[in-house]
């Protein structure tokens, strides 16, 4: 009995290895893992001795698979099963009708949880597939000070295939009584939303719209309607650098003088990146030079660093600027914003 169990233990450890997928490269090397996804350009094969590995397709010599995967071509027929390559032909084994196609005809292979992952982001609904952060901190003296902070900050992003939408916001109020009456040092909300659609691999058209209150420079209301093109400088999975321009038209509202509207061109550049597993650092800039009145401009400046603490709680520090040249006194023409606290995660 003994020796039976020893000799099963023994045919599955050698057949382990058999049922795992392979990509063999041109120079003889082989990757064995499971295959994961490709875009036509390169393929990425999941390891168990290196993680996720990724490898240019002109480098393959061929694929073969144990399990199914979605092979999706060029004129856009998915077919699923197992694949395996020869002479530069995937044999796709379907349990329907089995399928040869040119390996230059291939767009996509898919595993099949990214195949539904892919089907998901195709076919859902305006309201599916958000994730974002809530962004909350207070602070409260009493005693030799009498001081009150709340900040609060909203990102919301929802990204297909094809296009991506964004919704940010940023508040913080703040009053002092530590010399008398209550004065409000801090009152300002900042909001808008973007929304980008994919013209190329590489370039993005948007349209954006963007509001903000701050009560001590005097501003009611600016409205910022704009749009123009993006390009995407570099883009991995740890770093992304986008550069973008365009132009906007900016309607302000004041309390203190005369309203104005303006016509800006817009240049800019928004950049992300993973300093390590536990640490993200972006940082957004937006120049605004009017265009009918020269030498008048508006710079917006945003950075965020986030630190998790657990998968849904983190840790933030978020520097806003904003300089509006032309303000008249007593407002300033640069407001400043710096908020720290805790970071909520959510996604569908």
């Amino acid at each position: 009995m003994r020796k039976a169990v020893a000799l099963a233990i023994f045919l599955l450890l050698l057949s382990g290895p058999a049922l795992a997928d392979q990509i063999i490269l041109k120079n003889g090397d082989r990757l064995t893992g499971a295959i994961v996804r490709s875009d036509g350009k390169t393929v990425t094969i999941k390891t168990s001795y290196a993680g996720e590995v990724s490898v240019a397709m002109a480098s393959v010599e061929s694929i073969v698979s144990d399990e199914p995967l979605a092979v999706a071509t060029a004129d856009g027929t998915t077919v699923v099963g197992p694949v395996a390559t020869e002479c530069g032909v995937l044999s796709v084994r379907a349990a329907a009708a089995p399928a040869a196609v040119p390996m230059s005809a291939v767009a996509a292979l898919r595993s099949t949880a990214e195949q539904r992952q892919f089907e998901r982001r195709r076919d859902a609904e305006l309201f599916e597939l958000w994730t974002g952060t809530l962004d909350t901190g207070f602070s409260l003296t009493r005693g030799n000070s009498d001081t009150t902070t709340f900040t609060a900050g909203l990102n919301a992003t929802r990204q297909t295939a094809t296009d991506k939408i964004t919704v940010t916001a940023t508040s913080v109020f703040a009053q002092n009584s530590t010399t008398g009456p209550t004065v409000t040092s801090a009152s300002a909300v900042r909001g808008g939303g973007r929304y980008d659609v994919n013209v190329g691999d590489r370039v993005f058209a948007f349209g954006s719209l963007d509001l903000e209150h701050d009560r001590l420079q005097r501003l009611d209301l600016r409205t910022v309607i704009g749009s123009g093109l993006g390009w995407h400088a570099r883009k991995s999975e740890r770093t992304v650098f986008d550069v973008f321009g365009g132009a906007t038209l900016n309607r302000e509202n004041f309390s203190a003088q005369p309203d104005r509207t303006s016509s800006e061109a817009l240049v800019g550049q928004e950049f992300s990146h993973k300093l390590s597993s536990r640490m993200t650092v972006k940082q957004r800039l937006s120049f605004y030079p009017r265009l009918n009145d020269p030498g008048e401009f508006r710079l917006n400046v945003d950075t965020t660093a986030v630190t998790p603490l657990t998968k849904w709680v983190g840790l933030q520090v978020t520097v806003s600027n904003r300089y509006v040249s032309g303000v008249g006194a007593p407002a300033h023409a640069n407001d400043m914003l710096v908020t720290t606290g805790l970071r909520f995660t959510f996604a569908d």
